[in-house]
């Protein structure tokens, strides 16, 4: 097969259609300037939190501290990957070139940044191969782009995955293993790539493939980490220690038990329980890797990941839409799933403003919030299953990653 450059004959126009429709949102967000994008009662009212000018603050970037290295006062490291890390030191290196407003900067910054990545994801999404080429439009227009992209540091995750995904299409497993190390060492979820790609590849008998995606991935992203890990360990451990210790949070199956039926879930039992879902997803994966896509492993394991995790973050959703457009041919069945994603979006915030003033107009209490969650966790949960059903059955599979495509 000759290989194709991931540059070449972008689609322009949808990425600018993409940049676009992101700007709108973050023009949106800009409404809650004045609050710094933080906890406040207008922040949750006008739905416009962010994680970004918080943790300018939190994490010593108004000090100009080197994540990881140095550790503000009565904070803690950074709690994120080092490529998170660098996007934001990145940031905040730009932002403090001019003297003033450099908080506001940091966070416009790192928005301008995050739309880049996303926009680039989507073009190259739309030269992979799929089920369904209105998907390409369905991401372009996707809400989580418009809802959620400033929310976090998550786009250049989201890219990494989609332009492994589009190399390993095209059996070139070195570069999918670069681009799956890239993604691991912003957010943790792209290293679920490689199970899923190894069991594609032992399908085909291209133990070649297996051995390649796999050694490219943990040598680039050991390359990646080697010299935080080396230099700045504590710091390093920082991201890790967290999620290990991190209790059950907003979002979570487990937070929803407590509110309903008044039932705690340790941090460990919740650790353990995650760990199995994600062993079970895998043995699943297993068991069908010969009727089920690469594509369709990923979105078993990152469900698994993700749904019995001990926090369910708005922003899962930028994480969860590419995948589930990849392989729907369902409108209908991509609608609902974003409409639920969106009620979840706006029951976060109103269920935070309860806590910020249980009095203030719109806020909703446990309970309903808790409703709210199970809405959005069983219609994720649904099209999972619904996707492997048909693909295990044969009715409406996807060819995604099956061996060679022609162009």
């Amino acid at each position: 097969m000759r290989r194709q450059s991931i540059l070449k004959k972008l689609p322009i126009g949808i990425g600018v259609v993409t940049a676009l429709f992101g700007a709108a949102g973050l023009f949106v967000k800009s409404a809650c300037a004045p609050y710094m994008w933080g906890s406040s009662v207008g922040t949750f009212t006008s739905f416009c939190y962010s994680d970004v000018g918080p943790l300018y603050f939190g994490r010593g970037f108004a000090d100009q501290l080197i994540p990881y290295f140095e550790i503000a006062e009565q904070s803690r490291h950074l709690e994120y990957p080092v490529l998170t890390g660098l996007q934001m030191w990145l940031a905040n290196s730009l932002a403090h070139l001019s003297s003033q407003n450099s908080a506001s900067l940091f966070v416009y910054i790192t928005w301008i940044m995050n739309l880049i990545f996303i926009a680039v994801a989507v073009m190259i999404f739309a030269k992979i191969r799929k089920p369904n080429n209105e998907a390409n439009w369905w991401m372009a227009f996707s809400p989580a782009v418009f809802f959620v992209l400033a929310i976090n540091w998550d786009a250049l995750p989201v890219l990494a995955v989609v332009c492994a995904i589009f190399y390993w299409q095209r059996d070139r497993p070195f570069a999918s293993g670069v681009m799956i190390a890239i993604g691991t060492a912003a957010k943790l979820f792209p290293a679920l790539l490689i199970p899923a790609f190894v069991l594609d590849a032992l399908r085909k008998r291209n133990y070649a493939a297996a051995a390649l995606v796999s050694s490219s991935s943990a040598f680039f992203w050991v390359f990646i980490n080697l010299p935080v890990y080396v230099n700045a360990n504590t710091g390093w451990w920082e991201f890790y220690n967290f999620s290990r210790t991190r209790g059950i949070d907003f979002g979570s199956i487990y937070l929803a038990i407590r509110y309903l039926l008044d039932f705690n879930t340790s941090t460990n039992v919740a650790n353990s329980i995650g760990l199995a879902a994600v062993a079970v997803a895998f043995l699943v994966a297993l068991i069908f890797h010969r009727k089920l896509s690469a594509v369709e492993i990923f979105l078993l394991l990152l469900g698994a990941f993700l749904l019995f995790n001990k926090v369910y973050s708005p922003q899962y959703w930028l994480w969860l839409s590419p995948v589930f457009a990849l392989v729907l041919k369902s409108r209908t069945q991509w609608i609902v799933w974003n409409i639920t994603q969106l009620l979840y979006f706006f029951g976060i915030w109103r269920y935070l403003l309860f806590l910020q003033d249980a009095n203030a107009s719109g806020a909703i209490n446990e309970q309903v919030y808790s409703i709210i969650l199970l809405v959005q966790w069983f219609a994720t949960f649904a099209l999972i299953i619904s996707v492997l059903q048909k693909a295990i059955k044969g009715s409406s599979r996807s060819r995604l990653g099956r061996g060679r495509i022609r162009p």
